[in-house]
């Protein structure tokens, strides 16, 4: 408080007691004998309204002037307070970005040390698996490797890889035929499809629930393998999924699933290679005629694009043209009326 608003305040006090010790003369007055004193009230009362009269002065001062800047006072102590804090909260701000700062330089160098590990790793997966790769084409490694240990942490493997592989196209990272992932993933479709090309190999893989599932995932990842580097992984898909069909466990395996079917289908776009074509046209032709009822026929005859199927059948390559052409016809033959006879 200012020593202006000190003195404004002191007066009205002193008015306040002036006031008090008027009014108590007053009583004193009144309650005396009345002769005698009348010029005394007179003054009394006189001197009543003029310490009454500065005691509204000072009072009607006190409020215009000493109570509002008591206010601003407060006011001012408060803003100052929040001052006082908002300052607080920019270094606490301050400190919280520089931790940011190093949260994320720490992130980066771990996002580095990480990748610089998965590249090792898909070299490391990419050796291994071409030299298991070349072993699998002897029937005698196939036998060895067959019920082992080894061979059923293998397909779990197999399938974490095509995962990453099949997420990271995803993603839209472009993996050429050069990358190291590419290598693995390619390592790991050629090693199944060899084991699949032996009777033991792919009457174990038949029945191998890792095995299927590894199936499934890349029957359904067919769009994703993209020409040219894509060419190769659609043709091994085509070919482990065919193998797997020399046996009737891998037949059923097929015909309970749509999207296993349609991912057989999808293969027939006439932009394929004809390798692929000519697996996709055969791989149709085998699961039609492995069909047991005449429903089962015409639904999968009725996924195939029958436009496509006869633009096949006009190719010049007799590998592609000739089963192309026998697909035309079961696609075309009234497999119910056949049934009802």
């Amino acid at each position: 408080m200012s020593e202006s608003d000190s003195n404004w305040l002191d007066t009205a006090i002193d008015g306040l007691t002036q006031f008090d010790r008027n009014v108590t003369t007053l009583l004193d007055a009144l309650n005396s004998e009345p002769t005698g004193r009348s010029q005394s009230l007179d003054e009394d009362i006189t001197a009543l309204e003029v310490s009454s009269s500065a005691l509204c002065g000072s009072l009607g001062k006190l409020l215009e002037v000493v109570i509002p800047r008591i206010k601003i006072s407060s006011k001012n102590e408060e803003l100052e307070n929040l001052r006082v804090a908002y300052r607080n909260y920019e270094r606490l701000l301050a400190s919280r970005d520089e931790k940011i700062r190093r949260l994320e330089s720490d992130l980066s160098k771990a996002k580095d040390q990480a990748l610089s590990q998965f590249e090792s790793i898909s070299w490391i997966g990419s050796t291994m698996g071409a030299l298991l790769w070349k072993a699998c084409k002897q029937r005698d490694s196939v036998r060895a490797l067959v019920g082992t240990d080894n061979l059923q942490d293998f397909l779990p493997m197999a399938n974490c890889v095509l995962d990453s592989y099949v997420a990271s196209l995803n993603a839209g990272i472009g993996l050429s035929a050069d990358s190291e992932d590419y290598k693995f993933m390619a390592a790991v479709f050629g090693t199944l499809v060899n084991l699949a090309a032996h009777p033991e190999g792919r009457q174990y893989l038949a029945g191998e629930v890792s095995a299927l599932g590894f199936a499934t995932n890349a029957l359904s990842s067919v769009n994703l393998f993209r020409a040219p580097d894509g060419r190769w992984l659609r043709r091994m898909t085509l070919t482990y999924v065919y193998n797997i069909c020399l046996e009737e466990a891998g037949v059923e395996f097929m015909m309970t699933d749509r999207g296993r079917l349609q991912g057989v289908v999808n293969c027939l776009s006439c932009g394929n290679a004809e390798d692929v074509l000519i697996l996709a046209v055969n791989l149709l032709l085998m699961l039609i005629k492995a069909m047991p009822e005449a429903r089962g026929k015409v639904a999968l005859c009725q996924m195939i694009p029958k436009g496509t199927v006869k633009q096949l059948a006009l190719r010049d390559k007799p590998e592609l043209k000739e089963p192309a052409a026998y697909l035309l016809q079961l696609i075309e033959f009234d497999w119910m009326r056949a049934a009802g006879n």
